[in-house]
């Protein structure tokens, strides 16, 4: 249901054209609504959304497709875990207790719906100082690891909080590119994913 000048130009015979960054296709609500303008939907506005998006968008040929959830265990996760027939899902938390509170659900909700979960990432772990490289946990340590350990599935890594990340993804840049100090995070990270992808 595209109707904007812009959105038509994103279209092939009622096909959704993906953005393009870097060879990667990404495809997004964000595209479609004025910047300042919220993405506020009901749940079956949403629920059309995510249909539109698996099954109405020239994906072409991928080795992976990502879904980026939002936070919660409500209707629209609901609805992505059984429409799109996940093969396994990734859990984020940052490390304080009151994180670990929303991502327990998430992760029961996983496993009532059966679908395998590979494992857990810790984002905004600790700081690093831009110069002497020093490591400060602003928002407690070990979370990530525990809700790991809890649940008895693997530990991927932490994420460190990095001006340069934000830089980039403000600008559209690669922290690969620019060698963000956090890089070496995502490197590990996707290394332990490649390897335990069901694929």
């Amino acid at each position: 249901h595209v109707r904007s000048r812009r959105q038509r130009q994103m279209c092939i015979r009622d096909r959704l054209l993906p953005a393009q960054s870097k060879g990667i296709s990404i495809m997004s609500v964000a595209f479609f609504r004025d910047k300042d303008e919220g993405a506020v939907v009901r749940a079956p506005i949403a629920n059309q959304i995510i249909q539109q998006f698996l099954k109405g968008v020239l994906w072409g040929d991928l080795d992976y497709l990502l879904i980026d959830f939002p936070p919660g265990t409500g209707d629209v996760q609901i609805t992505l875990m059984q429409q799109a027939r996940l093969s396994s899902v990734v859990v984020v938390t940052t490390p304080q207790e009151i994180a670990l509170l929303d991502v327990r659900k998430s992760v029961k909700m996983c496993q009532k719906l059966e679908v395998p979960l590979l494992g857990v990432i810790e984002n905004m772990s600790y700081f690093i100082h831009p110069e002497t490289k020093d490591h400060y946990p602003l928002f407690g340590e070990g979370g990530g690891r525990m809700l790991a350990e809890e649940f008895q599935i693997p530990f991927l890594g932490k994420i460190p909080i990095d001006p340069l990340l934000n830089q980039c993804g403000d600008e559209g840049k690669s922290i690969f590119e620019l060698e963000a100090l956090s890089s070496f995070s995502f490197d590990e990270i996707s290394g332990h994913l490649c390897q335990k992808t069901p694929f």
